[in-house]
């Protein structure tokens, strides 16, 4: 992917002499992650970490100077400890983009990425990257239990803080997980014994807990305010999405989606310009390649075929789809390749059929087709129907009615196809006393077949009714009578004796 055509949008560049310090905060690029086990999302979160530095950190034109001095890059680099070579590749690829043009990368790990044990001793891969001089790898120590800052050194390479001029200092620390809040304390002592200095960046991966949305590890603003003392510039990595607080909290959110939802909250990196001990202006971006995504929501509740739900989806993709298509590329960077999205179709409420009946096989082509889509996920979240609590079937002894309980799944079944709702009690007892007549091997394979041609020759011309008690009686009399022709049995159209003693799962309806 090139970049040298990339405009600089957020300010008129400047030589470097005579511009104020300018650095790049990003965070949670997590590279190697296999979205959806796709090799292609994989490749995404590479192709928005490249992107974003060509157009935020490295020459705008040959000859230009970097656009930033230095960048920062608070946590989750990585999205497991563990590499594969070609995230390996990928990673030191972009990271001697910005070597070669001496721009300094200052990194502390993350959740993802984190060694689980014995941080102090066990290597990692930001370790290696320190040692392939790639990268400035920062964290605090622990000591008998206290937190200790240590300068970095360029012959162990390894340290806590980094000295970048006579002004600014870049701090990291490590994934302290549930524990953060417990170790501010000491994060302040620790700080406090510094040499001064007048900006201080101090990198930590922890979310504040007005933002922390399904993960752990947060703090709130008012357990960092004892900190503000000593830090001029929070910078955050964990939450995915876009914050700040009074001009020195800042997180960023991840470069790309993660998740579904990551795509519709704000998301991107930070450039950041120092002035006067204190952040002079800060630019949010999200201009950068990212993969976009089409979220589609279908309630099946008003539906009541596979045919209307199909139709209903066709409207669905006609509008909503449509109009996400439109807004994606009306605000796509013109100077970056079109990334087709990802479209994620989820079916919610109480389906009135088996789910196995919309025609996904013949949608899911379709869709792709009209929102040049690059894959479709569909989820399905309907509702099963509730067959009811098992108090609901026991006699006064305390034993099951298994004859109850078999009637009311049947009629359970039905009812769940609102095509056979209608009939859902003459159905289930027609269906329980055929059962039965099969078991007891009172009807024949071929007469089986016969009574099945008839059943569905005549559901059709009974058309749809409403849930008239004459016309069930009707439609049970003419089942029942199917049944009689077969071998001249009890009539089905009578309720069983038993039933009448109580409340019957007829009369109670599903």
């Amino acid at each position: 992917m090139s970049s040298r055509k990339y405009k600089n949008l957020h300010t008129k560049e400047k030589p470097l002499a005579e511009r104020p310090i300018r650095f790049l905060h990003i965070a949670d690029i997590h590279l190697g992650f296999r979205q959806y086990n796709s090799f292609e999302r994989e490749r995404d979160f590479f192709l928005s970490f490249e992107s974003a530095i060509e157009r935020y950190a490295l020459p705008l034109h040959e000859g230009d100077p970097p656009q930033v001095d230095f960048v920062i890059i608070a946590g989750d680099l990585f999205d497991s400890r563990t590499l594969q070579p070609i995230t390996l590749s990928r990673t030191t690829h972009v990271l001697s983009l910005l070597k070669e043009e001496g721009i300094p990368v200052f990194a502390i790990e993350g959740n993802h990425d984190a060694a689980r044990w014995h941080r102090d001793q066990e290597p990692n891969w930001y370790d290696y990257l320190a040692g392939e001089e790639m990268m400035i790898y920062l964290r605090d120590y622990t000591r008998d239990g206290q937190i200790h800052l240590e300068p970095w050194s360029d012959e162990e390479l390894r340290g806590s803080y980094y000295d970048f001029n006579d002004e600014i200092r870049i701090v990291g620390t490590h994934w302290y997980g549930a524990t953060a809040h417990n170790m501010l304390g000491q994060l302040e002592e620790a700080l406090a014994g510094l040499p001064p200095k007048p900006f201080n960046i101090v990198m930590f991966h922890g979310g504040l807990t007005d933002y922390v949305n399904e993960m752990h590890a947060g703090i709130s603003y008012e357990q960092l305010l004892p900190l503000r003392e000593y830090i001029q510039y929070f910078a955050l990595g964990h939450v995915h999405k876009r914050y700040e607080r009074q001009n020195w909290v800042f997180n960023p959110g991840s470069l790309e989606s993660c998740k579904i939802r990551e795509y519709f909250e704000e998301h991107g990196l930070f450039v950041i310009e120092v002035g006067d001990g204190e952040v002079a202006e800060s630019f949010h971006h999200t201009d950068y390649y990212s993969r976009p995504f089409i979220s589609m929501h279908m309630d099946c509740d008003l539906y009541k075929t596979p045919e209307e739900v199909e139709a209903a989806v066709h409207e669905l993709v006609a509008d909503q789809g449509k109009a996400q298509l439109h807004k994606i590329k009306a605000t796509w960077p013109e100077d970056i390749d079109y990334a087709a999205p990802v479209c994620q179709l989820e079916f919610t409420g109480t389906l009135g059929f088996p789910f196995s009946e919309i025609p996904m096989k013949s949608l899911e082509p379709w869709i792709k087709e009209q929102l040049g889509a690059f894959m479709l996920r569909y989820i399905n979240d309907t509702t099963p129907l509730d067959y009811g609590q098992e108090e609901d079937y026991k006699e006064r002894d305390g034993r099951i009615d298994r004859a109850l309980l078999e009637k009311k799944i049947f009629q359970a079944l039905f009812h769940l196809d609102t095509r056979f709702r209608p009939w859902s009690d003459p159905l289930s007892r027609f269906a329980t006393t055929l059962k039965q007549r099969l078991i007891d091997d009172e009807i024949a394979e071929e007469e089986l077949g016969e009574i099945i041609e008839k059943i569905d020759e005549l559901l059709k011309t009974e058309g749809k009714i409403e849930e008239d008690p004459e016309e069930q009686e009707a439609l049970t009399q003419e089942l029942g009578a199917l049944l009689n022709e077969t071998d001249g049995q009890e009539d089905i159209t009578a309720a069983p004796a038993e039933e009448s003693a109580q409340t019957s799962f007829l009369e109670e309806g599903v």
